[in-house]
């Protein structure tokens, strides 16, 4: 396995954020309402914020925000990319105080904080149990962990059902919409192993079930059956100002909706609010 700080130290983040899924107001918007109104959860189940830690914070422009938007005292953050980290706009100014660390192997002294933040993490980690365990011992004993990832298939392996709803809707989409390049348009299918990296996604399917035997969980919504794989890579195609680029991507939030009880195409996101 090719070593996980190297990977992210090259990993071109900003790369793939302009062609993520998530760049879209309108799928953010459907997502939003998806999981609750998150900000008054957060605020309804946390009750002090002096001191806060987040998980693979990249260059802590999230956490900037939720240190401004919760009023946090003192955040800090650690990420593995320790190149990352040295380009923060945040480092050194008092916003985020940041480390390089590795949740699979994160040394946290116990009883600090009063929320944890994991967003977008724990698919990267390998040792759910122990990195979990480790971030609840290190809460304040009515301590709030939150959780928002990717549990669908492990390495991005979506299911053949998952991957049929979304090519019926690519294949109605105009090629404009659907280009990845000059010669290609997308089709929704399984990448070889191989072409994806070994820490993504590594232990997506089992994160929910290490999140539960782990905290008293107050709060869980699972949501996104299909916008991910349908959307991911050609999302910089739409322009959410042009209506019929609009009205399809609204179609696609209420076809997303639809899913909601087809058991056989599973969920790929979660929202989840854990006590120590």
């Amino acid at each position: 396995m090719r070593n996980e700080k190297s990977h992210w130290e090259e990993y071109p983040r900003e790369e793939h954020r302009k062609k993520a899924f998530t760049i879209l107001k309108t799928v953010q918007k459907y997502l939003n309402e998806k999981k609750g109104n998150a900000n008054a959860l957060i605020r309804s189940f946390v009750t002090c914020f002096d001191t806060a830690l987040s998980c693979a914070c990249g260059d802590g422009s999230a956490e900037a925000a939720f240190k401004r938007n919760y009023g946090i005292k003192s955040i800090y953050a650690f990420d593995i990319a320790h190149k990352t980290l040295a380009k923060s706009p945040h480092k050194g100014n008092g916003d985020v105080r940041m480390f390089v660390g590795d949740a699979n192997a994160l040394g946290l002294r116990r009883g600090v904080f009063d929320v944890i933040f994991c967003y977008n993490a724990a698919h990267h980690f390998s040792g759910l149990e122990l990195a979990f365990a480790r971030m609840r011992d290190s809460l304040k004993p009515n301590g709030i962990f939150i959780l928002n990832d990717y549990i669908g298939p492990n390495r991005l392996q979506h299911t053949e059902q998952t991957l049929a709803v979304c090519n019926a809707i690519l294949d109605r989409l105009p090629d404009s919409l659907k280009r990845l390049n000059e010669k290609e348009v997308k089709i929704a299918r399984r990448m070889p192993l191989h072409a994806i990296s070994e820490h993504e996604a590594i232990r997506s399917e089992d994160i929910e079930g290490v999140f539960n035997a782990t905290f008293n969980v107050v709060y869980q919504a699972k949501f996104n059956k299909i916008l991910m794989p349908l959307l991911n890579e050609i999302a910089q195609n739409f322009n959410e100002k042009d209506e019929a680029h609009l009205a399809l991507l609204k179609l696609m939030t209420l076809f997303d909706d639809a899913l909601e009880q087809d058991r056989s195409i599973p969920h790929l996101q979660i929202f989840a609010i854990g006590k120590k």
